[in-house]
């Protein structure tokens, strides 16, 4: 899979330095380290693209000068070393650099030689200033260059504005009339939703804090199934029994436009609690058992939700006849939906997602159960927690209907290094989880790993095509990617029975 340039790296780091910390700097001293840190960066990036061009011109005149000199000192014509024709051949910057130093020294050597000649002419004199000029040509030709930072493609045409506190009051005002939205700030994570917290005013003078997720304008999938709309009337479904997921209020589409929004949006109940951790740091971390054994018990309810309660989703989002499916073809299903998908969008090329599809479609376990709700993405990043109780499971858009192995294998390995595993087993089975086969575990998880590597190829995709400047999503690169493909390499190393 191609990987990102490190033109487009500073370029996005720049970015985000521009919109995010610089405004927030208030001391002499910060904002003076801002604008040191800026032209250094500045530099890096400059030296990508146009301070090469300007460093091979100057191998090619020093050069020059460099045989001028000699043939002087000489009286005959010199022998040339190549240096010249290799940089050449050099695209890097640091190799052109290399040959710069070494043209440098051999300059510096020779005024040497030429300052103590004995002859005395205009010669020597014009010799020794065009030493001089030729140095000093480096450092004034980067003040010259000019920087053209990549400009972001809108994907919306009309392109439409991020969602604000304004137009919140407006989509409010056609909703809701009298009620005021306070407060509107953006929450950081959600790496594949955006996540603000509003406070609103109602007319009769209380006050509620909700959640707004949102779309973005660049989903890392573009798979329908993926969509915020989905999510929401999903979980409008789910709203119908006593489950610790949050309630779903009004939904708003995109509209595109400079009155528009650039992406859906639904606001939702804020439930209490915190995150117990985000996913890279989780690896390292153990939890309490306590709350470990109460998410076995949540999810032995999720998994025993009854499907009737999704009839009306399941007319407007799937197979109405889902309930009558096995586990098997469900998965047979969705993996072809997921092949066409690779297929239909444009994506990076990929060596592991032909294997990993090749892989799954050949070891699909075999199982005629009726299918049942998970979540995809079950563990402790996905879930607020309070005096070691679950109070809130978050996050749908991964949500499917699939066999009970989909979820419990997804947080083993983080339950093992906490508990014992056979306990936590034990305690969804006590509170009403379906039986488990254990050795489907590794289709699963691998199910699982799919999914994340199309989101991350496509995310990666959007920074190279410049649909998003999003700099969290470098991070596939530097961190996520590594992880979800080494996971996906090891649990397929034993194949399902």
């Amino acid at each position: 899979m191609k990987i990102n340039s490190s033109e487009q790296n500073i370029a996005n780091v720049l970015a985000r330095f521009e919109s995010a910390l610089e405004p927030e700097l208030v001391t002499a001293g910060a904002k003076a380290a801002a604008s040191e840190i800026k032209a250094v960066l500045l530099d890096l990036y400059r030296r990508q693209g146009p301070q090469k061009d300007l460093l091979q011109k100057l191998i090619e005149s020093g050069n020059e000068l460099k045989k001028d000199i000699e043939q002087f000192l000489r009286s005959e014509a010199p022998q040339t070393n190549g240096l010249g024709h290799a940089a050449t051949n050099l695209n890097c910057f640091d190799d052109l650099a290399q040959h710069y130093d070494k043209l440098s020294t051999q300059l510096f050597l020779l005024l040497e030689e030429l300052r103590t000649t004995p002859q005395e002419s205009a010669e020597v004199a014009k010799l020794m200033r065009r030493g001089a000029e030729w140095e000093v040509a480096y450092f004034e030709g980067i003040q010259k260059i000019p920087v053209e930072m990549p400009s972001h493609v809108d994907l919306l045409d009309p392109p439409a504005p991020e969602l604000s506190h304004e137009y919140l009051q407006r989509f409010f005002d056609g909703k809701i009339p009298g009620l005021q939205v306070k407060k509107f700030e953006r929450l950081s994570g959600g790496h594949g939703k955006q996540t603000y917290l509003c406070t609103i005013l109602r007319p009769d003078g209380t006050t509620e804090d909700r959640i707004i997720r949102k779309e973005d304008p660049c989903p890392v999938i573009v798979h329908p199934q993926f969509g915020l709309e989905r999510e929401y009337a999903l979980l409008k479904a789910l709203n119908k029994i006593d489950f610790p997921a949050p309630k779903v209020y009004e939904f708003g589409k995109q509209i595109p436009g400079p009155d528009g929004v650039d992406g859906a949006f639904a606001t939702m109940q804020l439930l209490p609690g915190a995150i117990p951790s985000n996913f890279l740091a989780s690896g390292g971390s153990k939890f309490s058992e306590d709350l470990l054994l109460h998410m076995a018990e949540v999810l032995a309810k999720l998994h025993s939700v009854p499907l009737e309660i999704f009839s009306d989703y399941f007319e407007a989002w799937e197979d109405p006849n889902i309930a009558k499916q096995t586990t098997r073809d469900r998965y047979q299903n969705c993996l072809e939906q997921w092949i066409e998908y690779s297929q239909e969008f444009e994506h990076l090329p990929s060596a592991y997602l032909v294997w990993i599809l090749d892989w799954l479609l050949k070891h699909i376990p075999e199982d005629s159960r009726a299918p049942v709700l998970v979540h995809g993405d079950y563990n402790v990043h996905n879930v607020l927690a309070e005096n070691n109780r679950m109070t809130g499971l978050l996050d749908w858009e991964t949500a499917d209907f699939g066999a009970p192995e989909q979820d419990l294998a997804y947080i083993q390995p983080l339950v093992s290094k906490s508990m014992e595993w056979s306990k936590f087993l034990q305690h969804y089975h006590a509170c009403g989880g379906k039986e488990v086969d254990e050795s489907r575990f590794p289709f699963y998880l691998a199910y699982g790993v799919l999914r994340v590597v199309l989101a991350f190829n496509r995310a990666t995709l959007n920074l190279q095509k410049r649909w998003s400047p999003d700099i969290r999503f470098n991070m596939v690169e530097l961190g996520y990617q590594a992880v979800f493909m080494r996971m996906g390499l090891s649990y397929t190393e034993t194949a399902p029975s």
